[in-house]
């Protein structure tokens, strides 16, 4: 799976076009921004700090991305096209740096670790810094060819640069070049493809056990071509096609199942997403930041996402790991539940490529045609009819032979339908579709929002307990519908829930601030997993009025939970309480201090902290103590060397 943090602001641009390019800097976690005129920038992403700075003087424009050269320990870029200059980190004057002619246009420097700087010039000669001069006079492209785009990559122990081109005819052709360390000169392949270059989007490498291109087309489709071997336009397979692609959209490679897209459509916005080739599915979305002038342009380094949006370039953290079909589903984990439900979402689906589509026979077509019905608001208006075609579809959905259904678009905009409805609530439905595992994690924060928007907090409780990897901001959202609700319309939305098992034990010395039923709900909610940065980013967006709520409760807890002597399922345990004070306090850090109401409770949060930090205290030095006890008595065990051994005692 995948997940999108928001974006931070990393450096400011003197305009969105300005900017070139972001490649690795000298250091890990550290990234060169290039702006065509102003500087040469290098941050630290950890701090996002300036930790390297070169200016430019009136007049000279950069014209390719600055790159750092692990093998010659230099910095490269190139002015005007022609000059190519190269500095090392400890020099500050960019006009000192070494400065070498070229007699043609030079598109980009790439590099690769272990291999000298490769220069790929416009007219498509490759060679290594070194060559280049005497090289670039004849090119490798025809009369009126044009470079699109080009990266390098290495693959059996040589480094191989790809261009992909649009022909004088409007075509796309892909040349590969590939150094050939024996022979000491680079080889070349040419690929055409019959495909308009008006059409071509964006291109990424695939570096899998063997690299591919892949392809992004206005269309949304994602067309993959093996690089290996003698391949030709025929080897190109399209394996996935992007709904909601526009036009200057960019891609680009994240890990074998991952790739980001920067200008994907959701609903009526635009913005930055992470999309699933594997399983053809959107995990990750979120809206630019700011409006975008020109073309986006999208950059990947060090777990970040580089876009520029307006004048400032944004970060955006992500995180990617493996996929499968129950996280896609939201089937994670399986709950002990005392009802029997049928999970329509079990059993084997066949992901094989080579296996023939199904006949679409009578149930087929009568699925094809309830799920119409249902995602058409027209076509069930009244409740009754919404409630028998739902019943209908579940029943077939329920036979394995129709189970292929349930990991199609049909049921995702199912879901969708189910949580916009405006005529009528189909609570009822949707606690099917919760039961049965049949919401992705993709539609989730749909569900989330339709549940708040409801004040369906019974609803969102027990989906808790079906689908417990719950993204941060689906937490904090529900968070805050659980705490606007009255104490009284709480009490009796939970009346079908035994609290009773779920509660801490009463104290005189503290008081729950919230009734008992609210505090059910929210201590099942603190005890869900989360990631710490994405959460204190949701956390922000949380009322400073509820935070106090919350922060009052968690105090509550942290005085009552050594006191429980058992762990019961609900309650969560003391490090979650840490974790979720921490959070709260790092995320509303300022407020908190300004405000008057928070300093009382600031004050109990030190002194109960306190206290827990003198109780482990003192735990350490017992366990001290008993581990010198242990030792003294353990008895001690005969030891016998062959057949005669000699033992020597001590008395004292």
């Amino acid at each position: 799976m995948a997940a999108l943090a928001d974006g931070f602001a990393l450096a400011k641009l003197s305009e969105e076009s300005a900017l070139i390019g972001v490649e690795r800097g000298e250091k890990p976690n550290a990234v060169i921004i290039t702006s065509k005129t102003g500087f040469i920038n290098e941050y630290k992403l950890s701090d996002q700090k300036l930790t390297k700075s070169w200016s430019l003087r009136h007049g000279i424009q950069i014209t390719c991305p600055t790159v750092w050269s692990p093998t010659k320990e230099e910095y490269l870029t190139v002015q005007n096209k022609q000059q190519l200059k190269s500095w090392t980190s400890d020099s500050t004057n960019f006009d000192k740096a070494k400065k070498k002619h070229i007699g043609t246009g030079i598109l980009r420097i790439l590099v690769e670790t272990d291999f000298y700087p490769i220069v790929v010039c416009e007219n498509g000669r490759i060679d290594f810094q070194a060559n280049i001069k005497d090289s670039c006079g004849t090119g490798t492209l025809a009369k009126g060819e044009v470079i699109l785009w080009c990266q390098s990559y290495v693959f059996a122990g040589n480094v191989c640069v790809i261009l992909v081109t649009k022909t004088q005819d409007e075509l796309v052709s892909v040349h590969r070049h590939t150094y050939l360390s024996d022979a000491e000169c680079w080889s070349l392949k040419t690929t055409p493809l019959s495909l308009s270059a008006n059409n071509l989007l964006s291109c990424c490498l695939s570096l899998k056990t063997e690299p591919s291109l892949l392809s992004l087309w206005q269309d949304g489709r994602l067309l993959d071509l093996p690089l290996a071997g003698s391949s030709n336009m025929d080897d190109s397979q399209e394996v996935a096609t992007i709904s909601g692609v526009q036009a200057g959209s960019c891609m680009i490679y994240l890990d074998h199942t991952h790739i980001a897209v920067a200008g994907i459509k959701n609903n009526t916005t635009v913005g930055l997403g992470i999309y699933n080739v594997k399983f053809q599915a959107m995990q990750s979305w979120q809206p630019f930041p700011e409006p975008i002038l020109t073309n986006p342009k999208l950059f990947c380094h060090y777990g970040h996402l580089f876009l520029a949006c307006n004048k400032t370039l944004y970060a955006f953290p992500y995180k990617c790991e493996p996929s499968t079909v129950a996280r896609l589903l939201g089937q994670r984990d399986k709950v002990k539940d005392s009802g029997k439900v049928t999970n329509l979402a079990d059993g084997v689906v066949s992901w094989s490529t080579n296996q023939k589509p199904a006949q679409k026979g009578a149930a087929n077509r009568e699925i094809e045609n309830l799920f119409t019905s249902l995602i058409d608001k027209t076509k069930t208006k009244l409740r009754e009819q919404f409630e028998n075609e739902f019943g209908k579809l579940m029943d077939l959905l329920s036979q394995p032979i129709n189970r292929q259904w349930i990991l199609s678009s049909h049921m995702s905009q199912l879901c969708q339908t189910c949580f916009s409805l405006t005529t009528f609530w189909p609570r009822a439905e949707i606690q099917q579709l919760i039961e049965h595992r049949l919401i992705s994690n993709s539609d989730q924060p749909a569900l989330y929002r339709a549940l708040a928007d409801h004040k369906d907090i019974l609803l969102m409780h027990q989906s808790f307990s079906v689908t417990p990897d719950v993204a941060e901001d689906s937490l904090v959202k529900s968070l805050s519908c659980y705490l606007d609700i009255s104490d009284e319309e709480c009490t009796e939305e939970c009346n079908s829930i035994s609290i009773t098992d779920d509660m801490l034990e009463k104290s005189q010395d503290v008081t729950c601030p919230i009734c008992s039923s609210k505090a059910v709900l929210l201590n099942r909610l603190f005890c869900l997993p989360f990631n710490d940065v994405f959460l204190v980013d949701s956390l922000r967006k949380l009322p400073f009025k509820n935070v106090l709520t919350v922060l009052e409760y968690l105090y509550y807890l942290l005085k009552m939970l050594p006191m429980a002597g058992d762990h019961r399922t609900g309650v969560p345990a003391l490090s979650k309480v840490i974790d979720w004070i921490s959070l709260l306090i790092d995320a509303h850090v300022t407020q908190l201090i300004v405000s008057p109401d928070a300093r009382m409770l600031l004050g109990n949060l030190h002194e109960a902290v306190g206290d827990q930090v003198e109780f482990c205290n003192q735990l350490a030095t017992l366990e001290a103590v008993l581990s010198q006890f242990k030792k003294k008595c353990t008895p001690v065990t005969q030891q016998k060397v062959g057949s005669y051994c000699i033992e020597v005692l001590h008395v004292r």
